[in-house]
């Protein structure tokens, strides 16, 4: 019997992979701020630390629940005034993510 994969299996997969890349950023984050912790004392920097870690945090989960609810089945597709172009439920996931982001990077 052949497999096939799901066209929505690639979003989890996706969602994922960027664990361990994720985890390598706060670990590079936690060890330059442990190896300048003298020389950047004065400027208190352990606030600045925590909220790109939390962003970085916070983005990650963010994705992954949007790939979630993709999944299953609760991110419509949408198809503009004219016919002409459709934007598939994957399209509309992007987008929401790509949009969440921005406001959040407005508001903080």
């Amino acid at each position: 019997k052949k497999e096939t994969s799901h066209p929505k299996a690639a979003t989890s997969t996706s969602a994922s992979s960027q664990t361990y890349p994720n985890a390598g950023a706060l670990y590079c984050l936690a060890f330059f701020y442990y190896a300048t912790k003298n020389e950047l004392g004065p400027i208190r920097p352990v606030g600045k630390f925590l909220s790109v870690k939390a962003v970085v945090f916070f983005t990650w989960w963010q994705s992954f629940m949007i790939a979630i609810v993709s999944q299953m089945g609760l991110i419509p597709s949408y198809m503009d005034k004219d016919g002409k172009t459709e934007l598939s439920s994957e399209d509309v996931a992007k987008a929401l993510q790509d949009y969440l982001i921005c406001i959040e990077m407005f508001i903080g």
